[in-house]
């Protein structure tokens, strides 16, 4: 008998994509359509890992939209930077959006801690840390790169603190707050 697409069809393709997908923790999205009279094409899109999210001692990759997959060490993968904190990949979005506007700061990136489920904290490979406000981090990510562009300014700096709005707090290491003084 013939296989009717609106009806009995669409739904056993429907259940094809979804086994696919349960089957296959690394696929994205998948799109199953037919072309009459003999053609079913599958587009699969793979899952692309945006960070590595550390939560109770376990590891899992993370993509922009929050899906995790079980961490496993992958060559490509291995300088991603580490999430953490207690929600962290559901709410790593705006993250993504301001790393992706700038990847040349954003690859400098070490670590990022969401704080008190409300705003990040970033470490950066130098080791110095940027607190980021719980609203408009695109701004304060414009400031932050605005700063860095300045001759020397990061020598010594522990802490930049962007979490007031048109304020920067910048905190250095004690030696370098010990020679301002001298000088």
């Amino acid at each position: 008998s013939k296989l009717d697409i609106e009806g009995e069809g669409q739904k056993i393709i429907s259940i094809l994509a979804k086994d696919i997908k349960d089957q296959l923790e690394w696929v994205d999205n998948i799109k199953i359509t037919r072309n009459l009279p003999y053609t079913l094409n599958i587009e699969i899109e793979e899952f692309k890992p945006f960070a590595i999210w550390q939560e109770n001692g376990e590891k899992y990759f993370t993509n922009k939209d929050g899906k995790l997959v079980k961490y496993e060490e992958i060559e490509a993968y291995q300088y991603m930077f580490i999430l953490s904190g207690k929600g962290a990949n559901k709410n790593v979005e705006p993250l993504f959006n301001i790393f992706f506007k700038d990847p040349e700061l954003s690859s400098n990136v070490y670590s990022a801690n969401w704080v008190s489920n409300r705003r990040w904290d970033i470490v950066f490979e130098d080791g110095f840390l940027v607190k980021l406000p719980e609203k408009d981090i695109d701004i304060a990510w414009k400031k932050l790169k605005k700063m860095l562009e300045m001759q020397g300014s990061t020598i010594g700096l522990k802490i930049i603190d962007l979490r007031v709005i048109d304020k920067i707090y910048l905190e250095y290491e004690d030696k370098y707050i010990k020679g301002f003084k001298e000088s």
